[in-house]
């Protein structure tokens, strides 16, 4: 049944690109496909299409991993069932001279206690103080102690020097059917300051080495916590889970905790972090900072394709080269905090952070990973120029440099947040940042482009538009930007449908692409009148008269007016609108399958900068990542990858072939 349902499956992914066909020169054989159910039928199906249809629904299908299809489509639960995730998903304690905590343990949401046993309960007295004036994190030398570490072995084999004396005292510790744990700390050995990491194990997903993998975990707070409020971990948008999932470290064999908790064992005093920096050629170790280790995995991982050296190195080897190292994009938009720091609070407590060598360093690795955001006179972005001269004395800093010894008397350089105001609206290309944060995409004055209707003869085509903000329509033909939010960047798209895509057939020379967007203010004719824009000059192209179906895409940024007197361009999702050709009534519109959210969790920092005016919004994506779409255009006449009698080179192209679709289902 398994395989029979992956095969449907995967003919209902690709139905679409073989009623199109994506191989022909123009990408447009236009050829009729089966269906979905059709297909099925030929493969043995046996029953009606309502039939076949309920058996997707309740299929047995594959199970897939974290980081997969939920990543993107919100309904994705409905079709592919992910197995085996254990969770825990609820705690309590009695503190009464001895700590009594309860845990219940959920096997893809079935309380069980098969095959999981207790193995570790950390007690951790980590106190974050971000400074304590030299530069090195304040932190107990006791942060964490593995009082109680059964390590999965019987009481008769555990002995002092497994330091797990104490967890006998539990003796077998109380579990049930319905999955409830019972774990007691003698009252000897309680702090009621501390927080308790309880790690279950699952035997049978144990390595040989005793490491357990994926294990559940949970940390508990007894009396005042010491795990700082830095990310968020709801495990649907935002935060570490927005990218990951919520069961992250499923995926590092790692317990299935996320965001703050993760910092009961990474930011314990021996957890160090060493500071490498390629200096004249060489791979340097600037030094080590007690209790860095989170900060440095997550910045430095991150972060790491943007660092100056682009990668993140972790160790050398015996020659002094990068040992471990990585060199990734995601989530491509690191410069804003809050894509982690998600609340106000946590944006604070990260922006309001005292400057300090190790941590910056997480980020920029040296110094010329910090560049001037302002070189021309103008103030426009210039990148790549560096800040520092070679020999600027910040240049002798390490990680022993008391940085707030100078950065503590001047007020506007004292906060990480001082260092991360941008304003780049000179180019719409880029986006604005102030304390940590995209303005642009946090749109606070809630400026909003909205389609409202269109009238077509089939021929020209003109449309009606709104703007407003949180507080109610605007004009859409104002030009002062001290009067409102401007709309003079906006362009119009015009998409052609056969079925559900936008294929665009003879509608531009690029194989499946639609025609450049026109300027709604220049091209083409706006007038305004009591807050609705109409505008009039769109013509659908010639030889497209197989599309009953047309979609008007409306791209670009309004630009908007900062608090602190600064322009910037808005980052709000592209409006769409799908009509039918002959009378520019509304139309169905395109199958909904992604959900946007998902994708800019992981991709805020690229989801609006290609081209600069298409912005997050997968149903503008769509009019040019179609099935039909197709580089060959490009391999022939801007590269010129050509033989003699003008056909293309396969020989010298990357993939072998003559064309590729960029079709969003292929590029995904």
């Amino acid at each position: 049944m398994k395989s029979f349902t992956r095969l449907i499956m995967v003919a209902m992914l690709f139905a679409t690109l073989s009623m199109f066909g994506c191989s022909g020169d123009d990408g447009d054989d236009g050829a009729s496909g089966q269906s979905a159910y059709e297909i099925a039928v030929d493969n043995g199906f046996d029953g009606t299409e309502q039939e076949w249809l309920d058996s997707l629904s309740a299929a047995d299908t594959a199970a897939v991993e974290s980081e997969s299809c939920a990543v993107c489509h919100s309904s994705v639960e409905a079709i592919h069932a992910e197995a085996g995730i254990a969770a825990i998903t609820d705690q309590s304690s009695d503190l009464a001279g001895d700590l009594v905590i309860t845990v219940t343990l959920e096997v893809d949401g079935i309380a069980t206690n098969e095959n999981y046993q207790l193995y570790r309960v950390y007690q951790n007295y980590d106190d974050p103080t971000q400074d304590d004036g030299d530069d090195t994190p304040a932190r107990t030398t006791n942060a964490i102690n593995a009082l109680l570490n059964m390590r999965g072995e019987d009481a008769a084999d555990c002995t002092d020097s497994d330091n797990c004396t104490v967890a006998n005292t539990l003796g077998a510790f109380g579990s049930s059917s319905d999955g409830v744990f019972t774990i007691t700390v003698p009252a000897a050995e309680v702090d009621a300051d501390a927080a308790y990491a309880i790690v279950l194990r699952d035997l049978d997903a144990t390595s040989d080495d005793g490491w357990g993998h994926s294990e559940p975990g949970t940390v508990l707070v007894t009396g005042t916590s010491p795990l700082r409020d830095l990310v968020s971990d709801d495990g649907v948008s935002v935060g570490c889970a927005a990218c990951h999932g919520a069961s992250a470290s499923s995926l590092f064999d790692h317990y299935l905790t996320t965001g703050d908790e993760c910092q009961a064992c990474h930011t314990i005093y021996g957890r160090s972090a060493d500071s490498y920096a390629q200096i004249d050629g060489e791979w340097v170790n600037q030094g080590s900072t007690p209790g860095g280790n989170l900060t440095e995995y997550v910045h430095g991982i991150h972060n790491s394709h943007s660092m100056p050296s682009g990668m993140y190195v972790r160790g050398l080897d015996d020659d002094d080269m990068p040992e471990d190292s990585w060199s990734i994009g995601y989530p491509s938009a690191m410069r804003n905090c809050v894509s982690c720091h998600v609340t106000e609070d946590q944006l604070a407590a990260a922006v309001e952070a005292p400057v300090s060598f190790y941590l910056c360093m997480t980020c920029h690795q040296d110094f010329d990973g910090f560049v001037h955001g302002h070189d021309a006179a103008d103030g426009s972005y210039s990148a790549g120029d560096q800040i520092f001269a070679a020999d600027d004395f910040h240049r002798g800093a390490g990680v022993d440099t008391d940085c707030m010894g100078c950065h503590g008397a001047i007020e506007s350089l004292d906060e990480v947040g001082d260092f991360h105001n941008d304003f780049q609206s000179t180019d719409a290309h880029y986006n604005s940042f102030y304390r940590g944060e995209d303005i642009s995409f946090a749109n606070t004055n809630d400026v909003e482009v909205a389609i409202a209707g269109v009238t077509s003869d089939g021929s020209a085509v003109s449309f009606t538009w709104t703007a407003s903000t949180g507080a109610g329509a605007v004009d859409p033909c104002n030009t002062t930007i001290a009067d409102g939010p401007t709309f003079q960047a906006l362009g119009a798209y015009l998409a052609y449908a056969k079925g559900d895509d936008w294929v665009n057939e003879f509608a531009s020379s690029a194989p499946g692409q639609p025609a450049g967007a026109m300027d709604v203010f220049g091209e083409l004719t706006t007038t305004c009148a009591a807050n609705i824009a109409t505008t009039t000059g769109l013509v659908l192209a010639e030889d497209t008269m197989y599309a009953d179906k047309v979609l008007l895409a409306v791209g670009g940024k309004p630009l908007d007016m900062h608090s602190s007197g600064n322009a910037y361009f808005v980052r709000e999702p592209s409006p769409t609108y799908a009509f039918n050709a002959a009378d520019g009534t509304a139309a169905e519109a395109r199958r909904d399958a992604v959900d946007n959210d998902k994708c800019l969790a992981c991709h805020q920092g690229t989801l609006y900068q290609h081209g600069g005016d298409r912005v997050d919004n997968e149903q503008l994506c769509v009019i040019c990542h179609n099935p039909s779409s197709s580089d060959k255009n490009n391999r022939l006449d801007r590269y010129q990858i050509i033989n003699a009698d003008g056909t293309i080179n396969t020989d010298a192209t990357y993939d072998g072939k003559d064309q590729e679709t960029y079709d969003m289902r292929a590029m995904v």
